[in-house]
């Protein structure tokens, strides 16, 4: 292989209602090797991962990055599909572990490449460090919890005039209209609340596909719903499906794409997507009976005020999360061999390549 392979970014993991949570072990099952990187924060995953995907996207393979849900940037895994294997981040909050250790899987510790009399001299400031990001992550989550129950309270403003009759009309001229022929099916994070507000990687993800349905509309509408249904009616007909959950609520779906069409239904609620000309808008206000007087409506505005402080509240938690790990990394970096882990990343890339 001469030219360098297709790179994507996805969210793997996400900061949900209901803690931390992973479809990275379901993406990881099937591979001839996993490395599990093992560490603290500024110990070099992140780096160790990032360098090794760009390594062997230069030799022409495809490399699917996965990215940190706390911050948008950092990275937890990289997957090379062609190759069957990945180098992932193993350490809190995910805590993986090698399914096979020694035969598909391989733990690599970078603890084992710093100075333990280092991290010694300042082990009550570290301590105190690691406690307020537990604590703050416990926060976070229920910041996030009011944030889902608003947004909830939101939805049903708009549910009780859903016309499911129609909805369904709509599910079928869609089917027709999208999908004429062994499935698979694979999960992601669409979006993530993070350190940095909200982030996706929608526009991105969705560029090679020739077509994409938007569907916009209220919460409550069936946007997601009607996602769902497409996504598991292209899956009965062999269709490779992937489906990208919302960060704040994993039971919606922010995006389906159908990989073997090249075709996305997307969610339009607020990823603030940038127009193509082949674009579908559908407007899913056309399927709500008597909708109620948005403008009017003191419980839609008090359930968008609620809805819009609890995200504001849960962002401040997500930077002060980041703040104390940025600390903490620094404590851990002064202490660490770099030379010994850009020893160990080498050898990784070389049994990667063959």
């Amino acid at each position: 292989m001469s030219r360098r392979g297709n790179i994507r970014y996805l969210f793997a993991s996400g900061n949900t209602s209901e803690g931390y949570q992973s479809y990275l072990p379901r993406l990881l099952e099937g591979l001839e090797r996993v490395y599990i990187l093992k560490g603290a924060p500024g110990s070099g995953r992140s780096t160790f991962i990032r360098q090794a995907g760009l390594d062997i996207s230069k030799l022409g393979y495809d490399a699917e990055f996965y990215v940190s849900p706390l911050n948008g940037t950092s990275l937890e895994g990289v997957v090379f599909p062609q190759l069957g294997m990945a180098v992932v981040d193993g350490s809190e909050p995910g805590s993986l572990e090698p399914r096979y250790p020694g035969v598909t899987g391989e733990l690599i510790n970078l603890g084992d490449c710093w100075d333990k009399d280092e991290m010694q001299a300042h082990k009550e400031e570290i301590k105190s460090l690691i406690d307020t990001v537990t604590q703050a992550r416990e926060e976070a989550v229920e910041r996030l919890r009011e944030t889902r129950m608003a947004k909830e309270r939101l939805k049903r403003c708009w549910l009780s005039s859903l016309n499911l009759a129609r909805l369904e009309v709509l599910v079928q001229e869609l089917t027709r209209e999208v999908i004429e022929r062994q499935a698979g099916e694979r999960h992601y994070y669409g979006s993530n609340l993070t350190s940095q507000g909200m982030v996706n990687y929608v526009d991105e993800i969705s560029l090679d596909c020739r077509k994409r349905y938007i569907l916009t509309g209220p919460p409550g509408s069936g946007k997601s719903t009607v996602l769902a249904a497409i996504g598991e009616r292209a899956r009965e007909k062999g269709y490779r499906v992937e489906y990208y959950h919302s960060g704040l609520n994993p039971d919606s779906l922010d995006m389906v794409i159908i990989a073997d069409l090249q075709v996305a239904l997307i969610d339009n609620g607020n990823l603030n997507l940038s127009s193509r000309l082949s674009d579908i808008i559908i407007n899913m206000e056309e399927y709500l009976d008597a909708p109620p007087d948005v403008e009017g409506s003191l419980e839609i505005n008090e359930a968008r005020r609620r809805l819009e402080g609890a995200l504001l509240q849960a962002v401040e938690v997500f930077k002060e999360v980041e703040s104390c790990r940025k600390r903490l990394q620094r404590f851990y970096t002064r202490a660490m061999d770099f030379n010994e882990v850009d020893r160990t990343r080498a050898r990784v890339i070389e049994e990667i390549r063959g």
